[in-house]
């Protein structure tokens, strides 16, 4: 893997203005002395010397468990956070959130937040006051991140355990361990103290996607196939009418006969589909790794995420549905290798159908 690092003497900027939004999250907690259990949010003050030791402004805007942002507070978010960068005029943006679902508020405004500027997304793994807290740690390495006008090319990055990772691909791989966070596919962009920009990241455009008007948000089930699956999830939730669902199938992206059965109900009805993987990677387009199960989502017209988790194609879909996108659904997930072999076998089939239609012409004539 090629890399090239970063010029920090050229993009490194001590006295650049950095803003630190905070959210809520264990990082904002605090612990209650009289019996060490865990008060919930009630500490986010105690980020405040911190920031001020990094030379930085803290903004605190909401106080809640990640574990209740959804896609609709994710995107008042992006609305936020830029409102507060260009009142503040910061040169670089830190968010600070709880863990359980960095991952989805971080794509989320990888997807729709098009600043200009580094924003960069922290929290904290261990309880302030506990053995191992590395809130302060994590929160001085965003500040830093946020510091460099070179960050902001990356889009919405994640720092924690002095790692630095991409908002498209990162996710939480151990509930407890302090360096919880991984990256699927490229990988992680690489350490806070060396960063690098490794070759898939480099020159690579960022697709940001118009906010959607105000209103009801898609509604857009993720359901996990399993072994033996019998197909009923799916048709509970069919009978509930979504605008569209996500499968994380077994394997590459594979579901039983009884689940495809269920999944055809949908699609008769142009529900959009999107296969992704159990796994918490991507799935594997039938045209780059073929098998029976696949070959046939895809003649039904099912989406393969093939760079997305489940998770994230989820909202991804919620998006693109909500800003009347739905027919490009498939240019949105499916990439690389897996999309120019699909575009491939389209034609393809698209020139089958012309020559069988031309030669019933000629029998006819």
């Amino acid at each position: 893997m090629v890399a090239a690092r970063l010029d920090v003497t050229k993009h490194d900027r001590t006295q650049a203005r950095v803003v630190v939004v905070t959210t809520g999250g264990t990082i904002g907690s605090t612990v209650d002395p009289r019996d060490g259990k865990h008060i919930g949010l009630a500490g986010q003050h105690r980020l405040e010397p911190v920031v001020t030791s990094a030379s930085a402004t803290m903004v605190p805007l909401w106080r809640r468990s990640s574990v209740e942002v959804g896609l609709e507070d994710g995107l008042e978010l992006a609305r936020q956070i830029e409102a507060i960068r260009a009142d503040s005029s910061a040169d670089g943006v830190v968010v600070t959130v709880g863990t359980d679902t960095l991952e989805e508020i971080a794509f989320t405004l990888e997807m729709v937040w098009g600043g200009l500027v580094p924003c960069v997304i922290t929290g904290a793994m261990a309880t302030p006051g506990t053995v191992g807290y590395d809130g302060d740690a994590n929160l001085l390495d965003a500040v830093v991140l946020a510091r460099r006008s070179d960050v902001a090319a990356l889009g919405v990055v994640v720092v924690l355990a002095g790692m630095v990772h991409s908002a498209r691909y990162v996710y939480k791989a151990d509930p407890a361990n302090r360096d919880a966070f991984r990256s699927y596919g490229p990988g992680p962009l690489g350490a806070v103290s060396d960063l690098q920009l490794l070759g898939p990241y480099a020159g690579r455009p960022r697709r940001v996607l118009p906010a959607p008007a105000p209103g009801p948000l898609p509604f857009v089930p993720l359901v996990t196939v399993v072994s033996g699956d019998d197909g009923r999830t799916i048709r509970a939730i069919d009978d509930l009418g979504p605008d569209g669902l996500v499968v994380c199938g077994t394997g590459a992206g594979n579901v039983s006969e009884a689940a495809f059965g269920a999944l055809e109900r949908l699609r008769r009805r142009d529900i959009p589909v999107v296969i992704a993987s159990r796994s918490g990677r991507p799935a594997v387009a039938p045209e780059v790794e073929g098998s029976p199960s696949r070959n046939g989502l895809r003649r039904m017209g099912c989406v393969f995420s093939t760079e997305l988790s489940g998770l994230k194609a989820r909202l991804a879909l919620m998006l693109l549905l909500a800003g009347g996108m739905a027919g490009t659904v498939a240019e949105w997930l499916e990439t690389g290798p897996a999309r120019e072999a699909g575009a491939a076998g389209e034609a393809g089939a698209a020139g089958e159908a012309g020559a069988a239609r031309e030669a019933g012409a000629a029998r006819e004539g």
